[in-house]
């Protein structure tokens, strides 16, 4: 009886360390999975914030007419809204500018989105004083085109992408980084 007992104590033993063992094998395993897999497309979860936009809807004139510079003819334009309240509008704001200093061939226009008019003249201020390479259209500056007006944004930052022929093709919700490869693929393929 006691020999039953010590074998099931030492096959207990046994299955203890192989359970631990099997965890750390485990833990490995997915530690190298998601530290050292490929870059992801953009069908991945890494882009899910970008969205396909599938209805006829061109570039409005409100935006157009209100730019100092015309839009340059055959590149995709960028509208990206922003508010003085929103921390990471700020981040994705420089990685625009860094875009655009690259020389990459895309018009950006920024349109802030503050309703209040202390908001809107504090966003001026500081859009003066971060000396961005592209131009900000502020709420006065629009005709009363309701979806610039107010484009019912899910969240900020939020982004609208036309092609060539300023036709909306992308949605982008959330920051992004728009130097990445993936990014750069998508806009050449505008």
């Amino acid at each position: 009886m006691e020999n039953n007992f010590k074998s099931y104590k030492k096959a207990a033993n046994t299955m203890r360390i192989f359970g631990l063992f099997l965890f750390v094998v485990i833990g490995v395993v997915i530690y190298f999975y998601s530290h050292y897999q490929k870059k992801k497309s953009l069908n991945s979860l890494a882009y899910k914030n970008i969205i396909t936009y599938k209805e006829d809807f061109s570039l409005p004139e409100s935006i157009i007419k209100n730019l100092s510079s015309p839009l340059t003819e055959k590149q995709p334009t960028l509208i990206s809204y922003w508010s003085i309240l929103c921390e990471p509008c700020f981040l994705e704001l420089k990685k625009l500018n860094d875009l655009q200093q690259s020389g990459y061939p895309i018009n950006i226009i920024a349109v802030n989105t503050d309703l209040k008019k202390e908001d809107q003249a504090a966003a001026q201020i500081v859009w003066e004083r971060k000396s961005l390479r592209f131009k900000t259209l502020f709420r006065n500056d629009l005709d009363n085109t309701p979806f610039i007006q107010n484009p019912n944004l899910p969240q900020l930052p939020f982004h609208l992408i036309f092609n060539k022929k300023n036709k909306l093709s992308y949605e982008v919700k959330g920051s992004v980084e728009w130097n990445s490869k993936p990014i750069i693929n998508l806009l050449d393929h505008l």
